[in-house]
């Protein structure tokens, strides 16, 4: 898997955000939380780094389900970055969700 360790501490990340600060509420809170202490390398926008060429993109959204333009939005993130890889991560459900995309 690509960038399997980062993706790794990303996706933890996520999930202990959503256990703390739970599911339902607007997706500005999540963008504000704090998952920037989770994880080693830096922060930059949506894109986790932690090298040159280690990145990925991470679109978060409070929405009960995804749909097309949510995926079109993050391939077009992909494409404009330079990543690889990308996650659309969904806060709203009880349960954290995630769709994986390598381009």
């Amino acid at each position: 898997m690509l960038y399997e360790k980062l993706s790794y501490e990303v996706i933890g990340s996520c999930i202990r955000v959503h256990k703390e600060i739970g599911p339902g509420l607007l997706e500005q809170c999540y963008h504000n939380a704090p998952i920037r202490y989770c994880i080693r390398g830096r922060w930059s926008e949506s894109i986790w780094q932690t090298g040159s060429d280690n990145m990925v993109i991470l679109e978060l959204k409070a929405v009960k389900a995804l749909d097309n333009a949510h995926m079109a939005q993050l391939i077009n993130y992909l494409h404009i970055s330079g990543c690889r890889v990308g996650y659309l991560v969904i806060f709203q459900r009880p349960k954290l969700e995630f769709k994986r995309l390598v381009v």
